[in-house]
């Protein structure tokens, strides 16, 4: 990597290097990823980085794509594409509600209650 003479910036700061930069950057990625091997040059370890960001975006992509099925299946009501678990939550959630709510969503819908 390029060296950078040390000076001052516009606001008067002392500028440092951009080796030390690249150095605590790669520490903060190796700890970020928790990638284990720590040896070797920038490069390589930059590289392995790269390599558990990459493992790390896959699970965080199918993740966000569960999600969001589940919520696009939640927000139309059709209930049976949602996963199971979310389905249960849901309708365990829904039986925890007080009457008063049942009773405000009847009055907005204008459902009537079915007489005894």
């Amino acid at each position: 990597m390029q060296e950078v003479v040390e000076g001052r910036d516009k606001l008067g700061r002392k500028r440092s290097s951009n080796s030390k930069l690249a150095e605590v950057l790669v520490l903060y990625l190796e700890q970020r990823f928790q990638v284990k091997d720590c040896t070797g040059d920038l490069k390589s370890r930059l590289q392995r980085c790269r390599e558990a960001a990459a493992l790390t975006a896959k699970g965080t992509k199918s993740r966000l794509e569960r999600w969001l099925k589940n919520y696009r299946a939640i927000s139309n009501a059709r209930f049976d594409e949602a996963d199971e678990h979310v389905y249960t939550k849901l309708f365990l959630c829904a039986a925890k509600l007080p009457r008063s709510y049942w009773r405000e969503l009847r009055s907005r819908l204008k459902i009537s209650r079915a007489k005894r």
